[in-house]
């Protein structure tokens, strides 16, 4: 029996095309100026990136809540590529203010 994704149309020499690929998204929660140590990263299943980011937005409470020591400021959104799609921040930390991220 033939597999339905034989149907299909799929870019020539490529395994996942570019347009599937691109509705993935991985958000990253992070604090403000340690964006390369996230709080958390999760994979979304919700394609529309509007719809996302709104969803992130509501989140941001729980999430600032769930990690009490290094509370995320923000989050970045990557596409399925790894490129940064959008980036949202509830307000900058204080320059004089120092943080060290707590590792688990």
């Amino acid at each position: 029996m033939r597999s339905f994704l034989s149907f299909l149309p799929v870019a020539e020499n490529s395994k996942i095309s570019d347009d599937l690929a691109s509705r993935h998204f991985t958000v990253k929660w992070v604090v403000h100026r340690y964006e390369t140590l996230p709080a958390e990263v999760e994979n979304s299943a919700i394609q529309d990136l509007d719809k996302l980011v709104e969803s992130c937005q509501g989140r941001f409470p729980e999430m600032r809540g769930k990690h009490p020591h290094t509370p995320p400021d923000g989050f970045i959104v990557l596409d399925g590529t790894g490129h940064e799609v959008r980036r949202w921040f509830e307000s900058a930390r204080p320059k004089n203010e120092t943080l060290v991220p707590v590792l688990p």
